[in-house]
């Protein structure tokens, strides 16, 4: 990921983790307010039991994370 302050490029691997892990692929996303935005809309597309929800929420966090800490 290239980062200028809040604006950000993502690369095409990050690209690729996020949208196994939401199944959609992410719009074009400028700065960290807008990946946040689609973090929370993949996340609300889930609605299943408990467990596996807090399961995949982990993971999309870990992916966010990952990009953001690059």
């Amino acid at each position: 990921m290239l980062r200028l302050n809040q604006f950000i490029r993502l690369t095409p691997r990050e690209i690729s983790l996020l949208a196994k892990v939401t199944n959609c692929t992410p719009p074009t996303i400028k700065t960290i307010d807008e990946l946040a935005s689609y973090v929370d809309q993949a996340k609300r597309r889930f609605p299943m039991p408990s467990t596996s929800r807090r399961a995949l929420f982990w993971l999309i966090d870990d992916v966010v994370a990952e990009i953001l800490a690059a």
